[in-house]
């Protein structure tokens, strides 16, 4: 866990005069925003035992960790959908996540499964930094990302809503560029599509 002073470097030139409290709630804003437009984090959880008539369970999350989304859900080993509130009756097995911090089964085990999920992953409310990964590989993306927030905020010493309208520009372009490279894998190649037959 890198904590969010470590992105001071980066950030404070561009904000003279601002607060450390108020700098690390930019960044923690900036964290997420990152993850919920990349979809950069995501990780496979600690495996859910499911119990006869019981159709719903916490999500095994870290404390200060938010669900952006459930990527792949595998019970015994067998893949089953992930469904939206709108298309649970398109599944005749699936699993529905709606508030972010349990996860429905239906049909409804009748027995003990391992319900394993790989899930997409953002910084909570009471984060105080981010993972190791996230701040190698993208700490100056997430810093400009926080100064455009902290540049929106009116009648400051670093208040400057024209620049902080081109950072937001630019962060969310190269937020898209690195959704684009995970998407490939981080690889040369673009990936297949797969067909869909209905």
């Amino acid at each position: 866990m890198k904590t969010f002073d470590l992105f001071y470097p980066d950030l404070m030139p561009n904000v003279p005069g601002c607060p450390e409290p108020v700098a690390d709630q930019a960044l923690k804003r900036a964290a997420i925003r990152f993850c919920e437009l990349t979809l950069a984090w995501r990780a496979k959880l600690d495996p859910i035992e499911t119990e006869d008539g019981t159709d719903e369970y916490d999500l095994p999350l870290d404390r200060n960790v938010e669900l952006v989304r459930i990527e792949v859900a595998r019970i015994d080993d067998r893949d089953i959908a992930v469904a939206t509130q709108n298309d649970t009756c398109r599944h005749r097995d699936y699993v529905g996540c709606y508030d972010g911090k349990t996860v429905i089964v239906n049909p409804t085990p009748s027995s003990v499964r391992q319900l394993v999920l790989t899930c997409t992953l953002k910084p909570g409310n009471g984060a105080t930094g981010v993972e190791d990964f996230l701040y190698d590989r993208h700490c100056a993306l997430i810093a400009l990302g926080a100064g455009a927030i902290l540049m929106r905020q009116p009648l400051k010493t670093y208040s400057n809503p024209q620049q902080s309208m081109l950072d937001q520009a630019e962060f969310e372009e190269k937020c898209a560029g690195v959704k684009l490279k995970l998407w490939r894998g981080n690889a040369r190649n673009t990936p297949r599509v797969q067909p869909s037959w209905y």
